[in-house]
Formats: structure tokens, C-alpha cells, sequence
């Protein structure tokens, strides 16, 4: 009794000593001729009768439970309480035992826990009986505040506020006539007070909407969420590892860096911008060999050989080659010459071939320098293609910004601005060429790069400091959220046994999924405001809205930017998508070895290996996602499952439903984003090499159902009979297309319908109808066939499950979602340190190692320095 309040032993003995004086009062006035003469609870039992309807929430079960003790009563012509039924379970059938229980405060219907382990005894009347005496529903109201307002306040509106956290694209556009009104005067309030109403329904609904969704797709949101963390793990110790080993150039470390922070972006590579557009403001590029400052606008046309430079070097080919021919590359053997080349390396080695007839034979500086004027005559000027017609592209806006800091110039008119990472060896004498003048000169660090190196460190720090911490976004919420799970925790140790409290705890179990999007999402280093990056790359874009209609409503952009946000369920994959667009871009070399050679840099490749998930890291990120979904819905079904009933019930089956519904979205997020297995390598008429890559499901588009832009077209050729025209020249890939969103969609309206509807059914008392009194499996039997419910309330059953299940699944819950807290926020503070060092040291000087053939590396080291 020690561990009770003051105020609850009090209650509770006056509510005893009132029993005992009731029950004193009707054996001293020998009036025992009726079951109310014993019990003060039964006595006027009609007046307290529910008189509304059943079937929308009239229902009260307390009376139930009093009028089924009442009929199952009896006082035999001795004057003695006998039991007519097998109603009320009592030892050996005598009816004193439920005196005794009266005495001690514990009487069927309505008993609360008062520090007896035996609690009240049990009170199960027939199925029958229950759906002809007492149909529908209870509803739930200040009678038992456990049922409805534990849940909304404790568990409800803190995962409303985690999922507010969660980075999304779109929001419900609210009018901007609500918030226009001029209050100067009096007439002006009433057109404000109205606006501001209709705000309130606007954003309500609006978060309605994103709630549902995040029930909807959290598996795919925690799934996505896990893959871009390990991807960003990935590209960070790729980038440790190469520049401890001086491998990149900087604009390729800084280059990945930005993908860390913007890769949660649209590339918006593959569409012209029909209706908004962007370009970005001049950035400081720097010229060739000068470092001098040049504007985008005016770097369209760009010579390779510049004027002469202050230190007397020439731009000439003399000028811009060095000779590495004592550096041997540390990834293979030389490439075959004899290796097909691509039309525009056929034509760049055909000149190639007549600038080094001018110096054949002759491979010495002063030879070499000689045919300047005509090797520049061989050259023609780099046509820098603009970007103003195109679609506002991150991508095509960081490749502007980092431009300025390159090591090597690109001549692909293709490539726009993305330098290439190897100097050049220009020389048809092949791998064997030992001139120093035949090796392509990087561009010189100048003072003015030296300032452009400086500013883009400034931004890298500036964008990750510009996010909000974990803490401030996850942080305080989850103790909020701890703090519901603590009282109810507490509520049910000193009510044991009480449904109510139990279904509290399963509910908030349930909804621990949400806070887990949000610690995922909150995590991740990508920022959530793609404004922050507008103003890092200075964009100029017109304010055209980007709004689209749905049902009737109409949706803007959750930031209003020329950059979209990737929705929180494709992040992973749009991050894949930056790294594969860069190793596109980057992984081909030409002219590195000699003239005409073509192969693959092995920095890159290292990337596209460590950025390639293999079966065990799938397994890992699956397992992570599986555990952040599956432990709330463990717990959450152990505290319903054995709440009595016990076994499957209204309950449980929610919670089963929706696990399912999820573990469905994993699957289907599985299918669309990882990608066909690679192909075999040991057998090429394997029976199941139609399932890896390039095998028949490959090439018919099962490993990219989500792909639609080969069926629909252009947006202004999009009608039904261009769509059907593609469905037929393609109808198997159009019919996994097909089959992907139909399940999508089916699956995401029956989480939400799951999720909501469960939510509303628990909170309004729909849940306490009969049919929730019975197992699932007794659902379709006849009412006669069914087992008897259980309608009394506190019985030694259900304090010992309370005991067993309900308060170790609650400190679970409680533990779980801590250490998953602090794993969180570790992980984030991990993460951002990794990424400070790197932008600390990614503009330390650079080592290149390319092929050749010299007897002594050590020794041009230095000349590698002079020229960075």
C-alpha cells in the first residue's frame, strides 16, 4: 500500500466502508428478495438505461455488464443469493463468493485495481444475449477519458509534429486572400476573422493529408531514408580514402560533397522547362593557365591556348604539358591502342596525329616549343553551350559553380562544364613517350582560384550549418512523445488491468512508426530548403507557380524554388541517381596514356563499387527497416493481442493489417529501386539469367516499373490514344507499369484507410462493439456458435496479463525509441564531422599519378606542386 497516494487509499476505504453499510443495512432489514436488496449497484437499474441509438454510440457496457449480473441472480425462499446461470465465474459456483468480492470493492462491473491480484470475478454472458440486449457501440466520452484522450494527446498530436518534420515537396496551398485583409478599420474584422478560419480548415486538412501519407508510405519513407544515409557513409569514405591518398582533383572532392548536400534534388536533366525556368548569376570562373576571372556569360566561347602568362610561360602546348613520364598508373597495364574510339575521339585523334607529326623526332622542349603557333592553328575554340533555355538543373548550376576551381580544361562541347580529371598526353609515339612536354600543364593556383577555392569551402560549411540540428527537429518531440508512454506507463501500475490503459499503450506503440520517419529523415545530411542552395549558386528564376490541381485541391511546392525536393520515399533513389549522373560524366578517360586511348578512371569505378549496394548491404539496410517497423507493430500487437478477448481481435488485426500493408510497400520500393541482380559471369546460357541484368525482365522493364515517360510522352501529346499506341508497341513493360501503381495505389489507400480508420475507431469507442469481444476466427460462425464475451472488468486475467505483457511491452517501447534517438543523433554528429574534415582538407594540394614509364616517382612530385 506504501507505493499508493494518500488520496487513493482514502477513496477507496470510504467506498468500502459504504459497501459494508449497504450490504449491513439489507441483512438487518430481512428485505432479501431480490438481487438489489444485496448489491447497491443494481438497485434502479432501469433509469440508467442508454437511450440512444446503439448503432452510432448510445451504447453504455457498464449497464450491460450490471444487468447481465442481475439476471444471472436469484434469492431463493431462505433468503439466500443463488446463481440461475454460468454468467458470473465464481469458485465452486456459490454466489457469497461475489459478496466477498463486493465487500473487498470488487464488484464485476466497473472495478478498478486496488492492490488485490484476484480482482473481480468474471462476468461473460452469451453471444446471443449480447447482440439482442446490447448492440453497437459505446461512445467514448468523460466516463472513461483513458479510451480517447490518453491516446490524442499523448501519442495523436506528437506524431502530428514529428510528421510536420518530415521533408516533403508539396503542401495544400492556402489563398492568399485569407491573410490580405486591411484591419484599419471595423468592417475590415469580420473578412479577417473569416480568412483566418479558413486558413485554420486549410491547414488542418493539409496536415490531415501529409499524416495519412506518412502512415501510407512509411515503409518506403524508412527503407528510402536508411539507403541515402548509406550512400552519403559511402561517398564520405570514398572521399577519405582519396584524398589520403591524393587521387582527386578538387572540384571531383568538392563535386561529391555537393552531392552529399543537394543530392535529395531533382537532377531535372531529361525535360525542357516548359514553364519555369532558371539560370544561375555570373560565377567567377577562372581562366586557362591566367586563373582570371571570367563571367558565364562570356565563357560560351572559350580558347584553349590562351595569351602568354606573367611567368613567362607559354600557352602553347609546350606551356600546357608537363612531363609525368616517370609516373607508372597503379591500376593495371597500359590500354590498347587498337581499342574502337567514339566519333569525337576518332576526330580529337586525328589531330592529335598531326600536331605530333610537327614534333616527331624532335622531343625536346626547345623543338617543342617551337610548333606553338602551329599546333594553336590544329585547335579550334570551345563552344560553351548556355543553359538559360533548359530546365532549372542543380546539377548543371553546381557543374557552373565549380567550374572556376577545375584542374584540367574539357574540349567535349557535350560535357558543357565538366572538366576532366587527367592531364592529357599528347603523343603518337604511345605509352612509351618519355617528354615532359607532351603531358597537359594543369591550370596554375592564382590568387583568384586560391579565392575561389576559399569561397566554395565557405559554402559547403555554410549549407550543412544552415540545417537544422537533430536535436531541435527530433530532439524535443520524441520527449514529448516519451513523456505520453511515461504517464501512461505510470497510469497502468496503478490501474492494472484496465483495457482502456492497455489499448492506450498499444495505440502508442503503433505510432512510434511516425517519430521513426522523422529521426530517419532527420538524420540525413541533404538539406530539406532547396532556397538555401538558390542562394549558394545566386539563381535567377521567374515566379511562376508550379501548382497543381488534385480532387478539387490545389497543391504548391513545400518551398517555393526552381529546385524540387525529392518526396521523402525516393530520396535514396535520387541520390543513386546524382552519383550515377556523375559517374557517367566522369568515368571515361581520353588521352590519358597516349593519343586516342580510351579507357575508365579507376577513382571513379572505386566509387560506382562502393556506391553499388551487394546482397549483404541490402540485407542491412532491409534489417534496419525491418526493425524500425516491425518492433512498434510487435509491441503494439503483444499489448492487444493479449488484452480479452485474447487472440486476433478489432485490435490486433489493425495493427496486423497495416504491418502487412508496409512490409507490402517495402517490396514494392525493392522492385522499383534496386535494380536488376548483376549478370553472371561464370555461365552464359544460365536458366536464370533472364533475371539478372540485360536479361529478358531487364530489357522489358520489370526492373523499372516506375518509368512513364516512354508511355506518356510530352506533356502536350499525352492523350489517350498516343498512351495506348505506346501500351501496344511495348505491352509487357506497360504491363509491369500497370501492375506497380495498381499495387501502389491499392496498398497506400488501404494503409491510410487502415491507419486513420483504426485511429478514429479507437478514440470514437467503435472498437468496444461486440464483434471486438470475439477472436477473428469466430467472426463468420453463428451467433449461437460463438464463445461467450467478456464484459466485466479488472479480473485476475487481465492484472496478470498487465503483469506479464502490458508493462514490459510499454519500458520496451520507451527503451527502443530512446536508443533509436541517440543512434539517430550519433549517427547525424558522426556524419557532419566526417563531412567537416573532408571540406577541411579537400583543398589540400594534389598528387596525380598517370601512366608512364620512369625510373624515379619521387622526383616529380615537386614539379606536380609548382604547377598546383
Amino acid at each position: 500500500m506504501g507505493r499508493y497516494s494518500v488520496s487513493y487509499v482514502i477513496r477507496h476505504l470510504v467506498t468500502t466502508i459504504t459497501l459494508l453499510c449497504s450490504h449491513a443495512w439489507a441483512q438487518s432489514s430481512g428485505n432479501r428478495t431480490k438481487p438489489s436488496d444485496f448489491f447497491w449497484q443494481l438497485q434502479h437499474l432501469e433509469e440508467f438505461a442508454p437511450t440512444g441509438n446503439p448503432y452510432i454510440g448510445g451504447q453504455n457496457f457498464t449497464y450491460c455488464c450490471l444487468k447481465a449480473v442481475n439476471q444471472s441472480l436469484d434469492v431463493d425462499s431462505r433468503g439466500n443469493l443463488v446463481l440461475l446461470n454460468d454468467w458470473i465465474v465464481l469458485p465452486d459456483g456459490n454466489a457469497t463468493h461475489l459478496l466477498d468480492a463486493d465487500s473487498r470493492g470488487q464488484f464485476p462491473c466497473g472495478a478498478t485495481y486496488n492492490g488485490d491480484p484476484n480482482g473481480a470475478p468474471v462476468v461473460q454472458v452469451n453471444y446471443t444475449w449480447l447482440a439482442d440486449e446490447c448492440p453497437g457501440w459505446e461512445r467514448s466520452g468523460e466516463r472513461n477519458l483513458n479510451a480517447w484522450l490518453q491516446p490524442l494527446s499523448g501519442f495523436l498530436l506528437p506524431a502530428i509534429i514529428f510528421c510536420l518534420s518530415v521533408p516533403r515537396r508539396r503542401k495544400l496551398y492556402i489563398f492568399r486572400a485569407f491573410f490580405v485583409a486591411d484591419l484599419a478599420g471595423v468592417k475590415s474584422y469580420v473578412p479577417a476573422l473569416l480568412g483566418a478560419i479558413g486558413a485554420l480548415v486549410l491547414v488542418t486538412l493539409d496536415t490531415i493529408i501529409w499524416l495519412s501519407t506518412c502512415f501510407a508510405f512509411a515503409g518506403p519513407m524508412i527503407l528510402s531514408g536508411l539507403y541515402e544515409a548509406l550512400l552519403d557513409n559511402r561517398i564520405l569514405e570514398f572521399l577519405r580514402v582519396k584524398i589520403h591518398n591524393q587521387r582527386l582533383t578538387l572540384d571531383m572532392r568538392c563535386r561529391c560533397l555537393m552531392i552529399i548536400l543537394i543530392g535529395n534534388l531533382d537532377l531535372a536533366l531529361d525535360e525542357p522547362q516548359d514553364d519555369h525556368s532558371a539560370t544561375s548569376l555570373p560565377v567567377e570562373l577562372t581562366a586557362f593557365l591566367t586563373g582570371d576571372s571570367l563571367d558565364v556569360a562570356d565563357s560560351h566561347e572559350l580558347e584553349h591556348y590562351g595569351p602568354e602568362v606573367s611567368d613567362g610561360r607559354s600557352s602553347g602546348l609546350a606551356g600546357r604539358y608537363i612531363d609525368t613520364s616517370g609516373f607508372r598508373e597503379a591500376s593495371g597495364p597500359p590500354r590498347n591502342p587498337t581499342r574502337p574510339l567514339l566519333n569525337q575521339e576518332q576526330a580529337d585523334t586525328a589531330r592529335l596525329g598531326r600536331i605530333s607529326q610537327a614534333s616527331h623526332g624532335s622531343p625536346s622542349i626547345d623543338r617543342s616549343l617551337t610548333g606553338t603557333a602551329d599546333i594553336r592553328q590544329e585547335f579550334t575554340p570551345i563552344q560553351r553551350q548556355g543553359t538559360k533555355h533548359l530546365r532549372a538543373s542543380p546539377w548543371r548550376h553546381m557543374e557552373e559553380l565549380l567550374y572556376g576551381i577545375r584542374l584540367f580544361d574539357d574540349e567535349d562541347q557535350g560535357r558543357k562544364l565538366s572538366p576532366r580529371q587527367w592531364p592529357k598526353h599528347v603523343c603518337d609515339m604511345g605509352p612509351h613517350c618519355r617528354v615532359r612536354d607532351h603531358v597537359e600543364r594543369p591550370c596554375p593556383r592564382t590568387g583568384k582560384t586560391e579565392r575561389q577555392v576559399r569561397k566554395t569551402k565557405t559554402r559547403l560549411r555554410t549549407m550543412l550549418h544552415c540545417q537544422y540540428s537533430f536535436g531541435s527537429i527530433v530532439g524535443a518531440p520524441v520527449i514529448f512523445f516519451l513523456g505520453g508512454f511515461i504517464f501512461a506507463l505510470l497510469q497502468s501500475l496503478e490501474g492494472l488491468g484496465d483495457e482502456d490503459i492497455a489499448e492506450d499503450l498499444a495505440f502508442g506503440q503503433w505510432y512510434m512508426t511516425i517519430p521513426h520517419i522523422a529521426i530517419v529523415s532527420g538524420l540525413l545530411l541533404a538539406g530539406n530548403n532547396p532556397n538555401i542552395l538558390e542562394g549558394v549558386f545566386a539563381t535567377e528564376r521567374d515566379e511562376t507557380s508550379d501548382d497543381f490541381r488534385f480532387l478539387g485541391l490545389q497543391f504548391e511546392l513545400a518551398y517555393p524554388s526552381c529546385y524540387k525536393v525529392a518526396w521523402q520515399w525516393l530520396r535514396g533513389n535520387t541520390k543513386k541517381k546524382w552519383i550515377n549522373k556523375l559517374i557517367e560524366t566522369y568515368e571515361t578517360r581520353w588521352d590519358i596514356d597516349f593519343a586516342g586511348n580510351r579507357d575508365r578512371d579507376s577513382d571513379i569505378e572505386y566509387l560506382r563499387a562502393m556506391t553499388t549496394l551487394s546482397p549483404l548491404d541490402w540485407f542491412l539496410v532491409l534489417s534496419l527497416a525491418t526493425l524500425l517497423l516491425g518492433v512498434p507493430f510487435i509491441l503494439a500487437f503483444l499489448t492487444a493481442f493479449f488484452t480479452p478477448e485474447i487472440g486476433l481481435s478489432c485490435r490486433s488485426l489493425t495493427f496486423t493489417v497495416y504491418a502487412c500493408l508496409e512490409f507490402s510497400q517495402v517490396l514494392l520500393w525493392l522492385w522499383a529501386y534496386a535494380g536488376p541482380p548483376p549478370p553472371r559471369s561464370n555461365s552464359s546460357k544460365h536458366v536464370l539469367n533472364f533475371l539478372h541484368r540485360n536479361g529478358w525482365l531487364d530489357r522489358h522493364g520489370f526492373y523499372n516499373p516506375t518509368s512513364t515517360s516512354w508511355l506518356l510522352g510530352p506533356r502536350k501529346h499525352r492523350t489517350f490514344r498516343h498512351v495506348w499506341s505506346k501500351t501496344r508497341q511495348q505491352p509487357v513493360r506497360a504491363f509491369w507499369c500497370f501492375v506497380w501503381y495498381f499495387l501502389t495505389t491499392v496498398f497506400g489507400l488501404s494503409a491510410i484507410f487502415t491507419a486513420l480508420g483504426g485511429t478514429l475507431m479507437q478514440l470514437m469507442g467503435v472498437y468496444s462493439a461486440g464483434l471486438c469481444y470475439v477472436t477473428v476466427e469466430n467472426w463468420t460462425r453463428p451467433y449461437d456458435k460463438r464463445p461467450m464475451p467478456v464484459i466485466s472488468s479488472n479480473s485476475r486475467d487481465m492484472i496478470m496479463y498487465a503483469s506479464v505483457y502490458w508493462k514490459p511491452c510499454a519500458i520496451t517501447a520507451i527503451v527502443f525509441m530512446t536508443v533509436v534517438s541517440f543512434v539517430g543523433w550519433w549517427y547525424q554528429r558522426r556524419m557532419r564531422d566526417m563531412f567537416a574534415t573532408c571540406t577541411f582538407t579537400y583543398s589540400l594540394p594534389m598528387f596525380l599519378i598517370v601512366t608512364g614509364h620512369a625510373k624515379d616517382l619521387h622526383c616529380q612530385y615537386p614539379l606536380l606542386n609548382q604547377c598546383l
